[in-house]
């Protein structure tokens, strides 16, 4: 009975939704709900009641261990997707551990003010305006802010233990035709079909990939993903679709990866899924490499085994939602030419690596953890430069040591040896939340186990120039968010008479804390 009638409300508040401005998912009651917080939504007169999705570290040991931070293990992330237009009123309830003294709505720059707050219960209204609409809702109290973050000299910085973000994005535009010719519903196809699909789609409800995939030659890793056969492939992830598993563009170009649904690694360990017949070993989640002309939009990817979605030239990445908890658990990664916009990531690693020519990362917020560049200049040296970062929010930074104690955070970071060459990287329209005092993070450093081991008669050991930093706002004055203040470093090496140098960098109109 009590499951009959959570269907009839699942059923009532889809039904509504087609009716308003506000549009819920149907997920299934396998979900992983949330029971720290519940959202509730109100426009016109009518409530909607999106569920409140939960995600927290998997710590199961595989070979390589679970690759989560000690800090990170008692973390989770409450996060409500829905979409909308038009404003509309947003109640947030806390629901464990006692009442908040305060509560924080961000990026602040948003302009979004709380209407009424008990310590438990949070109003607002979420302006029609805002796009994206990827809002932190922050019950400030001992048990949701966690001070474990300690940097060498012991000062503490304070992150965010328990978080509750919605995801709100526009409604779907122009959603395919389930029943177009060739279509291939999941749930009714067998493995071979779903391989060789030209339109793939999973409905709403709960798929685990290893139902139907089994390992490649009796490879381990190799099962519970979906390996692509042809380019052009189209797969939709129905809105209330959970995919638990992954899947592999095996170097096809053209594939087209939408929908408002979920692609999960929670049931995996570390580094589980294996490159299969290579001595490889780990592959990516997500594994798009040397898959040209391909689109993402719109889905959600929670505890990624590895590198979320790496993908080659002109991708188009436009509102992704990632979290995940595990070193290696980058990003994006896109090649030359490609655009994000709109996307959400808070991960512990690289957000998005700074090495392409003509790659373009914009309007969108991220949530630093403590591992990880929001641009990685490289490990060693990766690419030739020439990205541009424009119209980013970051919110709830991490990132509490100083450049020199740790080379992988920052707007800009960087892990570079001798041998790069990079130019023309530009940092634009930043605003940057307290505590997020890595802007710079850069230097290159001499390896003697690397290549090359003689300077070139140009470039000597190496040259990043002509990089621009413009309208920056830090809201403390290069602080992390214990107010303790970080160092950045623009650094480079002299060795054996020759030089790897930094020059040209220009920082126009920076303004940290109440500071030009």
């Amino acid at each position: 009975m009590h499951r009959t009638i959570i269907f009839l409300l699942l059923a009532t508040c889809v039904t509504l939704s087609v009716r308003a401005d506000v549009v819920i998912y149907p997920w299934p009651l396998t979900a992983p709900i949330s029971d720290r917080y519940s959202v509730r939504l109100e426009q016109g007169g009518e409530w909607f009641y999106p569920m409140a999705l939960y995600s927290e570290p998997q710590l199961e040991q595989g070979p390589d261990g679970d690759g989560v931070t000690g800090l990170h293990e008692d973390r989770s992330m409450t996060y409500v997707p829905f979409a909308f237009t038009g404003d509309v009123r947003v109640e947030a309830r806390k629901l464990h551990g006692g009442p908040a003294r305060r509560v924080e709505i961000v990026p602040r720059a948003f302009g979004i003010e709380p209407e009424y707050f008990d310590g438990r219960t949070v109003h607002f209204t979420l302006p029609g305006h805002v796009d994206p609409a990827y809002i932190s809702i922050n019950f400030v109290t001992s048990e949701t802010a966690d001070e474990d973050n300690v940097d060498a000299n012991n000062n503490g910085a304070v992150a965010v233990r328990h978080g509750l973000v919605l995801f709100a994005d526009r409604p779907e535009e122009n959603a395919p035709d389930l029943e177009q010719e060739g279509a291939v519903n999941y749930v009714t196809a067998s493995r071979e079909e779903i391989e060789n699909a030209d339109f793939l789609h999973f409905p709403a409800g709960d798929h685990h990939l290893g139902e139907k995939f089994s390992r490649v030659d009796d490879e381990p890793g190799t099962d519970t993903r979906i390996y692509l056969k042809k380019d052009g492939t189209e797969i939709y992830l129905q809105p209330g679709a959970i995919v638990r598993g992954s899947i592999d563009g095996g170097g096809h170009d053209g594939i087209r990866l939408h929908g408002r649904g979920l692609i999960t690694g929670e049931d995996f360990y570390w580094h589980y899924f294996q490159e299969p017949g290579s001595a490889k070993g780990k592959v990516a989640f997500l594994n798009f490499k040397g898959c040209d002309d391909c689109s993402f939009d719109g889905f959600m990817v929670v505890n990624p085994t590895h590198h979320t979605i790496p993908s080659a030239n002109r991708t188009h990445t436009r509102n992704i939602k990632i979290i995940g908890w595990a070193s290696n658990q980058d990003g994006i990664r896109p090649g030359n030419d490609s655009l994000a916009e709109k996307v959400f990531i808070k991960t512990s690693d690289d957000l998005n690596y700074a090495r392409n020519p003509g790659q373009v990362l914009r309007d969108s917020v991220v949530w630093p953890m403590r591992n990880g560049a929001l641009g990685m200049l490289g490990w060693n040296n990766l690419g030739s430069g020439g990205t541009t970062f424009q119209d980013i929010y970051v919110i709830h930074s991490e990132w509490d040591l100083d450049a020199a104690d740790k080379r992988n955070t920052g707007i800009l970071g960087s892990v570079l040896n001798q041998g790069v060459d990079q130019a023309d990287t530009t940092v634009e329209n930043i605003y940057g939340e307290w505590g997020m005092g890595m802007l710079a993070n850069i230097s290159i450093t001499f390896d003697g186990n690397k290549e090359p081991q003689s300077p070139d008669a140009q470039l000597g050991w190496g040259e990043l120039t002509g990089f621009t930093f413009r309208n920056i706002i830090l809201e403390a004055p290069f602080k992390n968010s214990g107010g303790v203040p970080v160092l950045n470093q623009l650094k480079g090496f002299e060795h054996n008479g020759a030089r790897a140098t930094l020059r040209d960098f220009r920082f126009i109109n920076v303004v940290a804390g109440n500071t030009l």
